[in-house]
């Protein structure tokens, strides 16, 4: 079961043509979270245009609602 949804996993990141991918931590950040989102959209796109690139922000179990944040 655990190597089928493996095999799965790599198909789908297979698909995902990125070149760059951005990793952000954040613990209760909520105040921060969406302009730290926003600040890398900017400079990507004013910087990097022809780079594709993921976003990927990794909560440490906020207490705060910076993952609601993160899901708007």
């Amino acid at each position: 079961m655990v190597k089928r949804n493996l095999d799965r996993i790599e198909l789908h990141m297979s698909k995902r043509k990125v070149d760059l991918s951005i990793i952000t931590p954040c613990y209760n950040e909520e105040s921060s979270v969406l302009d730290c989102a926003e600040e890398v959209r900017r400079v990507m796109s004013l910087e990097l245009p022809k780079v594709k690139y993921e976003h990927i922000f990794v909560d440490n179990a906020s207490t705060d609602g910076t993952v609601k944040e993160l899901r708007k």
